[in-house]
C-alpha cells in the first residue's frame, strides 16, 4: 500500500515537511493540540489549515484512499457544515458534516454523493475515516466505486462510476470557507495510491510507512535517549582494590 502524502499533523513542520509528499501551505495558523497521536491540527477558526497540492502527491479521483483521525468539537444535533477536506474543480474530493443531524457526506469525483444517516458521537470522541474510491469499481469489490469505512466498519457504498476530470491545483484541509470549517482536530492524516479496505492498522501510527521511513523514525527515538556509560572490567576493578 503506496503512501502518496503522509503528514502527523503534530505540528506546522509536519505540513510544511510532511512524513511523506509534498508540503502543504499553512492557512491562519492552526492550534495543534491532543487527538490520537499525541497532538493533531485544530481547524475550529473560519479559515485555518493548510492547502494540499494535489498534482504534487498524485492524488486523483480515478483511484485512491484517504484515511484520517478526527475528535469533533459539535454534536450530531448541531446545525451547520464542517467541511474537513474540500476541493471542487472539474471533479471533487469533498469530506464533510452536514446541517442535518447525525450526516457524514462524502463527495468523489462526478459520481455518487453518500450520506450516512447512522452515525453518533459525543464531543471530543476520536473517530477513524477511511474512504476508498475507484471511478471503474475495479479494486474494491463488489464493483463499488466508492467506500466509508468508520473505525475499520464497512458502513456505506455506491456503484455508481465516473470518468477522469480534474481536481483544483489544491485540497483544502480543515476547511471550506469562513462559515464551514471541521471544527475539531484532524489527526494523520494519509492519502494512498491503492484503494485500502481493511484499516485494522489504525492504531498504528506510522501503518504503511516504508520500512526505510519507519527505520529513520526508530534511530531519532533511539538518538534521543542519553546513552549510559557502562564501566569498562579494567576500570571496576581498579575502583575494587582502592
Amino acid at each position: 500500500m503506496a503512501l502518496k502524502f503522509w503528514s502527523k499533523l503534530e505540528s506546522a513542520s509536519d505540513i510544511t515537511s510532511p512524513q511523506i509528499g509534498t508540503a502543504g501551505v499553512l492557512q491562519g495558523t492552526p492550534p495543534y493540540n491532543p487527538c490520537k497521536f499525541n497532538n493533531g491540527m485544530e481547524a475550529n477558526n473560519g479559515v485555518e489549515g493548510f492547502l494540499l497540492p494535489v498534482a504534487g502527491n498524485a492524488i486523483t479521483v480515478d483511484k485512491g484512499t484517504v484515511e484520517f483521525w478526527f475528535k469533533p468539537f459539535f454534536l450530531p444535533t448541531d446545525a451547520g457544515y464542517h467541511d474537513i477536506i474540500y476541493g471542487f474543480g472539474v471533479r471533487r474530493i469533498r469530506i464533510y458534516f452536514s446541517n442535518v443531524s447525525n450526516n457524514f457526506n462524502v463527495d468523489i469525483g462526478a459520481g455518487p454523493s453518500l450520506i450516512i444517516t447512522s452515525i453518533t458521537w459525543s464531543i471530543n470522541d476520536l473517530i477513524h475515516f477511511g474512504i476508498t474510491w475507484d471511478k471503474d469499481g475495479n479494486d474494491i469489490g463488489g464493483g463499488k466505486t466508492v467506500a466509508i469505512y468508520i473505525d475499520n466498519v464497512l458502513e456505506d457504498s455506491s456503484i455508481v462510476t465516473w470518468t477522469s476530470g480534474a481536481l483544483p491545483a489544491n485540497l483544502q484541509i480543515g476547511w471550506r470557507d469562513a462559515s464551514y470549517y471541521a471544527e475539531g482536530i484532524i489527526d494523520n492524516l494519509k492519502f494512498h495510491e491503492e484503494c485500502k479496505t481493511d484499516f485494522s492498522d489504525k492504531e498504528d501510527e506510522d501503518a504503511g510507512a516504508p520500512s526505510a521511513v519507519k527505520t529513520l523514525v526508530q534511530a531519532a527515538l533511539i538518538s534521543a535517549v542519553p546513552l549510559i556509560i557502562l564501566p569498562t572490567l579494567h576500570e571496576i576493578l581498579k575502583f575494587t582494590r582502592g
